[in-house]
C-alpha cells in the first residue's frame, strides 16, 4: 500500500508481473510523476495493482472511503501475508508541494483499517516504511498518528483540514469497476 502524495511508480514497475504481489496506490492526480498512477496503468495486473489518482483536497473523508471500498476488498481478495505500506506525509493538507488533503485523524483512521486488515489475515504482519512529506511537522504528527494505530494507544490529533473535501463517488465506482471489486464490503 502506498498512501504517499506521488504515485507508487517504482514499486509498481518492480511487482507488475509478480503474481504475489498486490499494489494499491493513492495520489493526487496531476502531480508529479505526471505519466503513470491512472486506474488503467496496469491493465495486465488488473485487481492486482490498483492505481486511485484522486482530485486536490480529497481528504479524510475520502481516505475512509478508500478503506472502505477499495483497500478491504483489495485485502479480502488477495488474502496477503503482509502488509508493506509506503507511508508518505506529503499527502497532508498543508505541505508545500501538494495538497491532497490529509490531516493526521485521516493518517490515523487508515493506518488504523491496514493494522485491522493486517490482524484478520496477515497475524498482525505489517510494516510502514518513511515514504515522503515535506514539512517536518505534518511528518512527526503523520508518524504519531501511525504509531498510536499500530500501537492501540490514544491518538488526538490537533490539525483537521480546513478546506471542504470533492465528492469521490464516481472516481471509486471507476477503480471498482476496473478491478472487479464488488460492493459486498461496504
Amino acid at each position: 500500500m502506498d498512501f504517499d502524495v506521488h504515485h507508487g511508480n517504482g514499486t509498481q514497475a518492480v511487482f507488475i508481473d509478480e503474481q504475489r504481489v498486490a499494489f494499491l496506490s493513492t495520489q493526487q492526480e496531476n502531480i508529479y510523476p505526471f505519466r503513470t498512477g491512472f486506474i488503467e496503468d496496469a491493465p495486465r495486473a488488473r485487481g492486482r495493482i490498483v492505481n486511485l489518482p484522486l482530485p486536490a483536497r480529497a481528504g479524510d473523508a475520502a481516505f475512509t472511503r478508500i478503506a472502505g471500498e477499495v483497500l478491504t476488498p483489495l485485502v479480502e481478495h488477495f488474502r496477503p501475508e503482509m502488509i508493506f505500506v509506503s507511508a508518505g506525509f506529503d499527502s497532508h493538507w498543508d505541505d508545500p508541494l501538494a495538497e491532497l488533503g490529509l490531516s493526521s485523524a485521516g493518517y490515523y483512521a487508515y493506518a488504523h483499517r491496514l493494522v485491522e486488515l493486517a490482524d484478520q489475515y496477515c497475524g498482525g504482519s505489517i510494516a510502514f516504511v518513511l515514504d515522503g512529506g515535506y514539512n517536518p511537522r505534518n511528518v512527526a504528527s503523520g508518524v504519531d498518528a501511525v504509531l498510536a494505530a499500530l500501537t492501540g494507544t490514544l491518538f488526538s490529533p490537533q490539525d483537521p483540514s480546513p478546506y471542504p473535501e470533492p465528492d469521490i463517488s464516481t472516481r471509486l465506482e471507476q477503480v471498482r469497476l476496473w478491478n472487479g471489486f464488488g460492493m459486498s464490503s461496504l
